[in-house]
């Protein structure tokens, strides 16, 4: 799962499912994000060697963190992960990645909905 969260608001601005980490990938998620982006912010990633390449072919710039800004969307995986553990025995154990993306979209339309209020 790639997500991306705007520090500031605390909402989550792009989500993509994949089973890969490639370039690709990288490119695919990161055209998600420059659409619900207005002008290109920092982005901060961990150790991926995916990720500089991409990010320079959108004009985003970038930092390696491990800790620090990165600890925001640290901890939005923690609350995504405590809220899918409840959902374990209701969710079909062989789900479709579509059906998987589409919980996924509407479950961060409520994080931000809830985010903004």
């Amino acid at each position: 799962l790639w997500a991306a969260i705007d520090l500031d608001s605390r909402q989550v601005l792009a989500v993509h499912l994949t089973t890969t980490r490639s370039y690709f990938d990288t490119m695919v998620f990161l055209s998600k994000l420059v659409r619900s982006c207005s002008n290109r912010p920092i982005v901060y990633v961990d150790g991926g060697s995916w990720y500089p390449w991409a990010l320079k072919r959108y004009g985003f710039p970038y930092e390696w963190r491990t800790f620090g800004p990165r600890s925001a969307i640290e901890r939005w995986f923690g609350l995504l992960k405590r809220r899918t553990r409840r959902f374990h025995n209701v969710v079909p154990y062989r789900s479709s990645e579509r059906s998987v993306m589409e919980w996924m979209e509407a479950w961060v339309r409520l994080y931000n909905w809830r985010a903004l209020s």
